[in-house]
């Protein structure tokens, strides 16, 4: 399941915006599959995960600063980055876990 995950992306990537259907994006499935695949097998973090983690962190307070600042309407779609944001950097972990192994 791991390796047709990758091979998708790597299949998809190059079509970038061409393949989009309507609002949803092919490879936004994709990569929030990765995703939780990394999350639920609970890989190993990569070294420079933990600086990830750091912005990570700094973009959810920011998120939580612009809810008193914005309107309803833009914040849900400040959170919608936000979950995409995270869901790459998870697929980072995801592929990171694939240098360990030999496919």
């Amino acid at each position: 399941m791991e390796q047709i995950i990758l091979f998708a992306f790597l299949i998809l990537f190059p079509f970038g915006q061409i393949i989009k259907i309507g609002p949803v994006n092919p490879i936004d499935i994709v990569i929030a599959l990765g995703a939780i695949t990394a999350i639920i097998k609970r890989y190993k973090y990569p070294v420079a995960f933990k600086h990830i983690k750091d912005f990570l962190f700094i973009a959810v307070f920011g998120y939580l600063l612009s809810v008193f600042i914005f309107r309803n309407s833009q914040v849900i779609v400040g959170l919608l980055y936000l979950l995409r944001l995270a869901a790459y950097l998870y697929f980072y972990v995801f592929v990171s876990h694939f240098k360990k192994k030999e496919l």
